[in-house]
């Protein structure tokens, strides 16, 4: 696993925006104003923490032959499943209602 952080503002506020490459499974952070991008690059499974309380921007690409999962911590969902399964290729941002999370 590598990871990077970078920080920027814009509007008076700063955001970090934290860059993971993913060669296990792997739970993301959740420093708060931060923004995690994780490129996966094998059949893993990469883990959101809690929804709850969570204002961070989720970016994860699949970038294996083979389909990875997104799962969640406790009974929370993701558009209400338990996980999401991603294809080779496929990116999906991940943000939080408040309570689960979403996918837009």
């Amino acid at each position: 696993m590598l990871k990077t952080a970078r920080s920027s503002s814009s509007g008076g506020g700063a955001t970090s925006r934290t860059i993971v490459i993913a060669a296990s499974n792997e739970t993301l952070g959740d420093s708060p104003a931060t923004d995690y991008v994780c490129f996966v690059q094998g059949a893993y499974t990469i883990t959101l923490p809690t929804a709850v309380t969570n204002t961070n921007l989720y970016a994860v690409t699949n970038m294996h032959s083979a389909n990875i999962t997104v799962d969640t911590t406790s009974s929370q969902t993701i558009n209400g499943s338990l996980s999401a399964a991603m294809i080779p290729g496929q990116s999906l941002d991940f943000i939080s209602d408040g309570a689960n999370w979403r996918i837009f």
